[in-house]
């Protein structure tokens, strides 16, 4: 790859009313079954086997059929078979639908980030484009460690006031500090 080239463009999306499809239902499908929920998308599981998934999720119990994809915005897949995975990941490409291989990035044209949130706005996302998710979960947890909770109540103070007031970076960290002061009483 080039050096002025990168794999991925780092990018959040409003999924909400949007159909996510997720083929699998095992420990990372359930992960991902639960953010896109949360998220407000439109979230259908197939799978012949399903375990706990949140109520608004729609689950048929069966094996991916190619019609499954009819209508999706986006596609996980993450059955516990990397070929049918690349396989059904080919078939969502050709659609153009955005499709997340849980097996590998090269057949997936979207990568989910570890992702780090503080409070209901402020979220940092970690990517190693596929290379190595545990390293991007480390580098999260790292954030994770210094980010500390004023930070996502400054977040919110900025949202509330951000049509009003452009502030600066150094009036963002009085923010900060005043917020911080706050919370020590």
């Amino acid at each position: 790859m080039d050096e002025s080239t990168l794999p991925f463009y780092p990018l959040f999306l409003d999924l909400s009313e949007k159909l996510c499809v997720v083929v699998g239902c095992g420990s990372v499908a359930q992960r991902k079954i639960a953010a896109l929920a949360k998220c407000g998308a439109r979230v259908t599981v197939i799978a012949p086997h399903v375990g706990e998934v949140p109520t608004s999720v729609v689950v048929h119990l069966r094996e991916f059929q190619e019609s499954d994809l009819d209508g999706a915005f986006f596609l996980v897949a993450a059955t516990n078979d990397a070929s049918l995975n690349h396989r059904i990941a080919h078939l969502a490409k050709a659609r153009n639908i955005l499709v997340n291989d849980v097996d590998s990035a090269e057949c997936s044209s979207a990568l989910v980030p570890a992702i780090f949130r503080c409070g209901d706005l402020l979220s940092v996302a970690v990517s190693t484009a596929g290379a190595s998710p545990i390293l991007a979960r480390i580098v999260r947890d790292v954030i994770g460690a210094v980010v500390t909770p004023e930070f996502g109540k400054a977040a919110e103070v900025l949202a509330s006031l951000r049509a009003e007031w452009k502030p600066t970076a150094e009036e963002v960290l009085t923010l900060l500090k005043r917020i911080r002061e706050q919370e020590s009483y």
